[in-house]
């Protein structure tokens, strides 16, 4: 779908809200700002809406915003190559269809700024859902055997996405804490990837080396650490490189 300076790539069950939307002149973040009803916080506030589909869906809106050294840009992005929500939406399909979990993403927007560009993610909303960060590093569970008993559970959880994700050909340049998300019975989570954007899909499908992504993760643990004063466990730790159940 094109209109004035913009590109979406969408579901046809969205169509016609992206499409109002991004002819009236707004983008699909500008939309959910004025309809949210909650936030969630990652490298930016990213928006909760309940779907304008006449169904009992909610979707989380999040606009891409640059980090690291160049994070003085904000939310624009040089037009070079594949734009990011359209690179992200290419790794989702691609991962689900190889049997990795990770939300369903509804559209990819992009809006043109001179040499830069904008853009926009819309997927479907997990609810009752945290991220492996605030399990870990956030509110600490009280010290009781449910407690450490679940944290456990989580990382092991984390681990086993980690090799999903392997055996699938499906690399991740940058899995840390906050893009893994974790769902369902906290004493049996599931973990789901999150910021698609920067993977790497084999072609054709063949196993990726799993070491560097759990060597990326455990990194992450230690700077939360760092930054927490809130240290892990050894056996949380070896729950990650733990192996019940291989996949094969």
């Amino acid at each position: 779908m094109r209109t004035s300076g913009a590109v979406a790539l969408t579901r046809s069950s969205a169509r016609d809200w992206v499409e109002a939307t991004l002819r009236s002149g707004a983008t699909l973040y500008d939309a959910a700002c004025e309809m949210s009803q909650g936030t969630m916080e990652g490298r930016g506030v990213v928006h909760v809406v309940a779907a304008p589909t006449g169904k009992d869906q909610r979707w989380a809106v999040r606009r891409y915003l640059r980090g690291g050294w160049i994070r003085w840009l904000g939310d624009r992005h040089l037009r070079w190559g594949t734009p990011r929500p359209f690179q992200e939406l290419a790794a989702s399909v691609a991962a689900l269809q190889r049997g990795v979990p990770t939300p369903s993403v509804v559209c990819a927007a992009v809006y043109s700024w001179g040499i830069f560009y904008r853009g926009d993610l819309v997927t479907e909303y997990i609810a009752d859902s945290r991220d492996l960060a605030s399990v870990l590093f956030g509110v600490s569970p009280e010290a009781t055997r449910e407690g450490i008993s679940h944290r456990i559970a989580t990382v092991a959880a984390a681990g086993d996405l980690i090799r999903r994700m392997a055996s699938a050909g499906v690399r991740h340049r940058d899995v840390n804490a906050k893009n893994i998300l974790l769902h369902g019975d906290p004493e049996a989570p599931h973990a789901m990837l999150l910021d698609l954007d920067r993977c790497v899909i084999s072609e054709p499908p063949a196993s990726t080396s799993i070491t560097p992504m759990y060597r990326r993760l455990e990194r992450s643990f230690a700077k939360w650490e760092g930054r927490t004063g809130r240290p892990m466990s050894e056996v949380e730790r070896r729950a990650l490189r733990a192996d019940p159940e291989p996949h094969r």
